[in-house]
């Protein structure tokens, strides 16, 4: 995209701005950042450019004690509905929805993971794949390319 997804304006927001209102109107209370974002409260990777496999595996880590689960979503996700993630929270356990690694609930850990894909992770913690709540396969577009921008920007 040339530049930081999660500054990128849609519907009057930033990115990350707009998953932020997502994330409470799904009940979340505290929200943080992964990586470096200028104008924000973030949590820096520890191994810059080796993936958001890497950062949730030490945030999984980080985090343990303080949370039983963390809630990973991509900002890049402008559809992203509350319902979709208030039913990745009710699942117990280590759980994604089919076919989209991200977003994803894993239990917090004290051992660390191997894996430096996000796939591989869940595969490593046996992440359940729940089904994706009717209706709700839009939530899941996220926007990678110039291309995929201009035509969320249109409603899709």
């Amino acid at each position: 995209m040339g530049r930081n997804k999660a500054l990128l304006v849609f519907q009057g927001l930033p990115l990350v701005e707009r998953m932020q209102k997502t994330l409470v109107n799904a009940g979340i209370a505290d929200t943080y950042i992964s990586g470096t974002l200028a104008g924000y409260d973030a949590i820096p990777d520890s191994e810059p450019l080796a993936g958001p496999g890497r950062a949730i595996a030490r945030l999984l880590q980080e985090f343990s004690g303080r949370y039983a689960r963390l809630l990973f979503i991509p900002v890049d996700m402008p559809f992203m509905s509350a319902e979709v993630i208030r039913a990745l929270l009710a699942a117990p356990g280590n759980v994604f929805i089919k076919g989209h690694p991200l977003p994803n609930c894993l239990l917090t850990r004290r051992d660390p993971l191997t894996s430096n894909a996000v796939k591989g992770l869940l595969e490593e913690v046996s992440a359940t794949a729940l089904e994706i709540p009717g209706g709700r396969e839009k939530d899941f577009l996220n926007l990678n390319t110039p291309e995929e921008w201009e035509k969320a920007k249109g409603g899709c």
